[in-house]
């Protein structure tokens, strides 16, 4: 239920004329809704409204408009959707004057979608489900998520209208609404989650592989010697800070150490020592990947400059263990490819090199400048390498994204 204010005018000068906005909620009025009639100026009690009948409460054809305060009107709760017609605006010696007005039943039950399942995918990395294409419905329609069966995490909406995107977790008609999860956490799990709009609901399922793939299977090695907890156990796995013992239970004890038959020897609880480590697997691969970036300035007014800036934990994270992003070492490979005269320059860390391997290496800039009123377009590739710390393995994993810094002018 909506209370709307339609002021209504008397012009005295010249031909004499009814002033009447048009606002857009004269074309969606609901049940329940009321219209507010106020005078705004010059009408002196005098002016009257027309064009009620059985979608309106009350058994009234006309409303008088008082010089203070208002008249009101009710839209019925059984009102006709897509019933249309005219509020008619009457005073003597002037000439009427209408307003198209129509009424609505919110409509908030899109057309029937779908969205595909998930299969097979590696643990914790986010996904974007599907896209789903909103039609048939007239009003704001809320967004929801429920679980049928297993742990559902990290269900959530981008819903967007062309290139713009809302900040809600509704939909009206014709929004595409882009569906997120996460990956269960272990290997070998699922769960079925329901996303619902309006009156309208699908299913989907979210699946993890049975094991890590050969390729991604890093050994931690240490089959003999000594073995210490923070530089060799919490590197090797994920983790940060002053690591603790029983942080390393495999999973589903913890959420550091994958659940793999290389790691029978770790306990998921109870007594645990570093030695339970010796020959130890974890998976290595990217939960998050790193994503393309692109920027533009105007030239018109002054020169500028502009950045792009990847860092991890912010821009990608390393799996399987949580926090592996921060133990592990990284190099970069900055390509250019445009034609462009001028100087694109690409940094990493202090004291880091582009193309070494190293934990330092923890982030990738690249910059360019433009002078007044001058055009250019730099884009180019950038590959990201990580690779585990410890393990003696040159299992490497690689994302290529594409850069583009843009200055335009007059």
């Amino acid at each position: 239920m909506a209370i709307y204010n339609l002021y209504v005018s008397y012009e005295s000068e010249g031909d004499g004329r009814i002033d009447v906005g048009n606002p857009s909620w004269l074309n969606n009025l609901e049940r329940g809704d009321y219209v507010r009639f106020h005078e705004g100026y010059g009408g002196n009690g005098s002016i009257k409204v027309y064009g009620f009948g059985s979608n309106w409460e009350g058994s009234f054809s006309y409303l008088s408009i008082p010089y203070t305060g208002y008249a009101q009107a009710r839209v019925t709760s059984t009102a006709t959707s897509g019933y249309t017609a005219d509020f008619a605006f009457t005073k003597s010696g002037a000439t009427t004057v209408q307003r198209q007005y129509r009424i609505i039943v919110p409509d908030t039950t899109p057309d029937r979608f779908s969205l595909p399942n998930s299969i097979n995918q590696n643990p914790k990395t986010d996904l974007l489900i599907g896209v789903i294409s909103v039609l048939g419905i007239n009003t704001d329609t809320p967004i929801s998520f429920s679980t049928i069966s297993g742990t559902r995490i990290n269900t959530r909406v981008l819903v967007k209208r062309g290139s713009y995107v809302k900040s809600t977790s509704s939909a009206e008609n014709g929004d595409s609404v882009y569906v997120y999860a996460e990956a269960p956490t272990g290997y070998n799990e699922s769960y079925t989650a329901r996303i619902t709009i309006g009156g309208t609901y699908t299913n989907f399922v979210v699946s993890t592989l049975t094991y890590p793939y050969i390729d991604q299977e890093i050994p931690f090695g240490h089959a003999t010697g000594a073995i210490s907890l923070k530089a060799d156990v919490a590197a090797f796995f994920g983790g940060e800070g002053s690591a603790s013992l029983s942080e390393y239970y495999k999973y589903p004890g913890g959420l550091h150490v994958p659940s793999m038959g290389q790691n029978s020897s770790i306990p998921t609880s109870g007594t645990i020592s570093l030695s339970d480590f010796r020959n130890a697997y974890t998976a290595f691969y990217f939960i998050k990947s790193p994503l393309s970036k692109f920027d533009s300035a105007d030239t018109t007014s002054a020169a500028q400059n502009l950045s792009l800036v990847w860092n991890k934990v912010s821009d990608w994270e390393i799996g399987w263990g949580d926090d592996l992003e921060l133990t592990s070492s990284y190099m970069y490979d900055f390509i250019r490819d445009d034609n462009e005269t001028g100087t694109v320059s690409f940094g990493v860390a202090s004291g880091q090199t582009e193309g070494g391997f190293s934990t330092g290496n923890t982030y990738a800039v690249i910059s360019a400048s433009s002078d007044r009123y001058t055009e250019k377009m730099y884009h180019g590739r950038l590959r990201i390498y990580a690779r585990n710390s410890v393990s003696n393995s040159t299992y490497t994993i690689m994302r290529e994204i594409s850069w583009r810094l843009s200055f335009y002018g007059p």
